[in-house]
Formats: structure tokens, sequence, C-alpha cells
């Protein structure tokens, strides 16, 4: 795991080494801006560790360092 953690680091890329099971998570970008796409696709509330905050989309407000998801939730940042 350490080499895909300094892989990720060397290409600029955000690690999530805690990601719990059946939440998947994706970047995507459009134009200039990033944007962090988070699923919790589990029956159950996880809770995911983002390292810090970040203003959401859907709801213009900031979430993290800690993120709490209800099972099947979405969520989506815009990534600096």
């Amino acid at each position: 795991m350490d080499f895909f953690r300094e892989t990720a680091a060397k290409a600029g890329a955000s690690v999530f080494p805690d990601l719990p099971e059946g939440v998947q998570i994706s970047v995507r970008k459009k134009r200039e801006k990033r944007y962090l796409f988070l699923l919790n696709l589990s029956r159950k509330r996880q809770t995911l560790t983002l390292g810090q905050g970040y203003p959401s989309v859907l709801s213009e407000r900031r979430v993290g360092p800690k993120l709490d998801m209800e099972p099947y939730a979405e969520e989506i940042v815009e990534l600096a």
C-alpha cells in the first residue's frame, strides 16, 4: 500500500487510506475546477476522514474534516 500512496503523492492525487467498505470516491474535472464525488453505497451510516473542510456543491455549506454519510448518501465537494 505504501507504493500506491507514494505514487499518488508524487502525482498530486489525494489519498484516503481509511475509506470504509462500500464508499466510493472519484475526482472529476470541469475546466479549471476539480470536484470530489463521495458515494456511500452501503446500507449503514459511514464516517469518512477527509483531512480538511471543503465547500459542498449540493448544500452550500462546508463539510469535513469528518463527514458522516447516511446509507446511500452522496456528496460533491469542490477541491482547491
